[in-house]
């Protein structure tokens, strides 16, 4: 026989009453605290990320009409530059070219102003950088402008003739009488006196040798000669675009040729890369601030 033991009365609590706490319940309310939270954060990254993309398409649209003002401030400072440099060659010219005797022993006489346009690696923004630059040469400069490039440097002799007996053509009988670089460089000197550079620009014949790189050598260096005979008597100037490394002049040409050259050069970077490269610095620092962003919600 065994004693039979009662439960006291008070520890008779149903079993719905009873709360149990599992050991993991309190990691669970943490886990889901910490999911809300990251919940929270990511859609505050989503609004952040939101925001700055607006921002960024806001900037884009402001980058469209920036790039419209670097094609012209580009396309104007290349102008400038080039029309500053011939102006001065030509008053320097006239100036030294007081006197026939002058005209022959003058070095000045004997070399030709060159533009050497280092454009890089070719795009569609030089074509249309030079193809505006012709234009506006042709009706604020002169309109003896002519290209030079791959296709007719096989004919390149009987271009040159072309050219100054054109020239010759417009010169009358009476100043064909007067010795050509007397009345020439006499013309050039009054002009300047005059501030008549309209005059001064109009005798002046511009070759633009498109893509340099491409002519071959002995043409380049025949073609130089050819116009050596007319230098003392017309200002001749060169634009010559190149697009490699800035010492292909001196690789392409002998010495001799080189030293008939006065060489201004230009460095030029296109709009679209000028704007490219704002824009990546631009990407970077908004990448790297969602970076950080990304990095403080985790």
């Amino acid at each position: 026989e065994y004693i039979r033991i009662h439960k006291p009365s008070y520890l008779n609590i149903p079993v719905a009453a009873i709360s149990k706490t599992p050991r993991n319940s309190r990691r669970k309310s943490v886990s889901q605290s910490a999911k809300k939270s990251k919940r929270q954060s990511t859609v505050h990254l989503k609004e952040n990320t939101d925001i700055l993309i607006d921002v960024f398409n806001v900037f884009e649209e402001k980058i469209k009409k920036t790039k419209q003002e670097i094609h012209h401030d580009l396309f104007e400072s290349t102008y400038d530059n080039i029309v500053q440099y011939f102006d001065y060659y030509a008053f320097k010219r006239a100036v030294c070219t007081s006197s026939s005797e002058d005209i022959i022993f003058n070095p000045v006489c004997n070399v030709i102003p060159t533009i050497a346009l280092f454009t890089g690696i070719n795009t569609q923004d030089y074509a249309y950088l030079c193809q505006n630059l012709r234009i506006k040469l042709e009706e604020n400069f002169t309109q003896n402008i002519f290209f030079i490039n791959e296709k007719n440097s096989a004919n390149i002799k009987t271009l040159v003739n072309s050219i100054f007996s054109q020239w010759e053509s417009i010169v009358d009988l009476e100043e064909k009488l007067v010795t050509r670089n007397l009345f020439t460089f006499r013309y050039l000197f009054d002009s300047i006196k005059t501030e008549n550079d309209d005059d001064v620009r109009s005798e002046s014949v511009i070759f633009f040798f498109k893509q340099f790189e491409l002519i071959p050598k002995e043409t380049i260096e025949c073609f130089v000669s050819l116009i050596s005979c007319h230098m003392e008597s017309l200002p001749i100037y060169f634009i010559i675009e190149l697009a490699s490394q800035t010492n292909i002049i001196q690789e392409q040409l002998s010495s001799s040729v080189i030293s008939k050259f006065c060489i201004k050069k230009l460095y030029l970077m296109s709009p679209d890369q000028y704007v490219d490269r704002f824009i990546e610095k631009k990407e970077s620092e908004l990448i790297l601030e969602i970076s950080i962003d990304q990095k403080n919600y985790k």
